[in-house]
């Protein structure tokens, strides 16, 4: 009888291993101390030759950071010399996304993401974030998300469609293994209202090209189901800082979304946030390099 039952655990434990796989769901439980942060930045832009990316090496170096978030748009060109840069540069995890600049939304999409998946899959501390649920630690999944503006149009649409699908079953899975908090990366933003410019929301047929409507119908839904979740998005894209609850008066006050302003900003300004690792709001801070 126990060798019978031996080998039913045995088969059970196999097919769990089998279907954590499938997921594709990693497990990070992060060992820092309470005084550590982590560092948040987006639309970097960075070229080669461009110093700014010694700059971005020297903060996201810091012993005060234990985790590096970057959502989209790292790179004007050579996204792949750029990420190899920074995984040798940088020891420590670092999570990212890609952005429009990153690849040619619109023909490239999916190769893109098959090349940064193929270079860095096996990276000791550069992770992509395309189709995984990290868990920072037992409370909190961290899950990203490329994204795509509603003008967007790929080759075919089934390329957007497949996107949020798999991202609507990354969530759904870290609600099942009981996470307060899902912290989402994107470059664009989910909702109109978080898309800010010149110190107001974006209007008009212009403002199609800041938010993703797909994403926000998603967290919407998923947010109003499962109130006892935080959900928290960091974006960029618009280049303009913002940070609201979503959406303002409504009963869905469970989503906080946060929108980047971008990394390089004049000659010598570098903008950068600290997030605290308790309640994952940030700080905007300000460089100036000589």
């Amino acid at each position: 009888m126990n060798k019978r039952l031996s080998i039913f655990l045995l088969i059970i434990s196999a097919c769990l291993i089998a279907f954590i796989a499938n997921l594709n769901i990693r497990f990070f439980f992060k060992e820092s101390e309470d005084t550590q942060k982590i560092l948040w930045v987006t639309d970097t832009h960075f070229t080669l030759r461009d110093r700014s990316i010694n700059h971005f090496v020297e903060l996201a170096s810091s012993s005060k950071y234990s985790n590096v978030f970057i959502t989209g748009d790292i790179a004007n060109d050579g996204i792949l010399g750029i990420l190899h840069l920074i995984e040798k540069k940088i020891s420590k995890p670092i999570y990212f996304v890609l952005g429009n600049s990153d690849h040619n939304y619109y023909q490239e999409i999916l190769n893109v993401q098959k090349s940064i998946k193929q270079n860095f899959e096996k990276s000791k501390f550069l992770h992509y974030l395309d189709n995984k649920i990290i868990f920072l630690d037992e409370k909190y999944a961290l899950i990203g998300f490329d994204g795509f503006a509603n003008t967007w149009v790929a080759n075919e649409y089934s390329q957007f469609h497949k996107l949020i699908e798999s991202l609507k079953v990354n969530i759904e899975h870290s609600i099942k293994m009981d996470s307060k908090k899902i912290i989402i990366l994107t470059h664009v933003p989910p909702f109109k209202e978080s898309c800010w410019y010149r110190g107001k929301v974006s209007s008009g047929k212009q403002a199609e090209q800041y938010y993703c409507s797909a994403l926000g119908n998603l967290l919407l839904d998923l947010s109003k189901k499962n109130k006892q979740i935080k959900f928290i998005v960091f974006s960029g894209h618009t280049h303009h800082v913002s940070a609201e609850k979503f959406p303002i008066g409504d009963k869905h006050q469970n989503i906080d979304v946060y929108v980047g302003n971008k990394f390089v900003e004049g000659e010598n300004k570098f903008n950068y946030y600290e997030i605290n690792n308790k309640n994952f709001q940030p700080n905007i801070k300000h460089d100036f390099s000589e």
